[in-house]
């Protein structure tokens, strides 16, 4: 099996990481009593760098990025009581550039490939 890629932050790193987060320009709107709410749901998260890119899980884009933005924008929305989609994952073959420890293909051996057809 191939080494998992990325560095998962923690201390410090998690925490200054975190706030940088927060601080991005679709939360300003929110109180700091709605950004504590958002940290807490997400306490759990494990951050890990890739390059330049964060990422929190397998459901939410990478941050800094454009669909970080819509997926907060999505998020403040759905929390507000209005439906909004948030999320859609797929994958076309098992090659994916994280190789986490709990993805479902990290056993498959990547020189498996799926036709498209099938």
């Amino acid at each position: 099996m191939r080494p998992h890629n990325g560095k998962q932050l923690y201390g410090i790193q998690k925490i200054l990481t975190t706030l940088k987060m927060g601080m991005n320009k679709e939360l300003k709107e929110l109180s700091i009593k709605q950004k504590l709410a958002m940290n807490y749901v997400s306490k759990e998260s494990k951050l890990t760098r890739i390059g330049n890119k964060i990422y929190t899980n397998t459901f939410t884009p990478y941050f800094p990025s454009l669909a970080y933005d819509r997926f907060l924008r999505g998020v403040i929305s759905v929390a507000s009581g209005k439906p909004f989609p948030v999320v859609t994952n797929f994958a076309v073959t098992p090659r994916c550039p994280c190789n986490c420890w709990h993805c479902s293909f990290s056993t498959v051996p990547k020189k498996i490939l799926y036709p498209l057809n099938s």
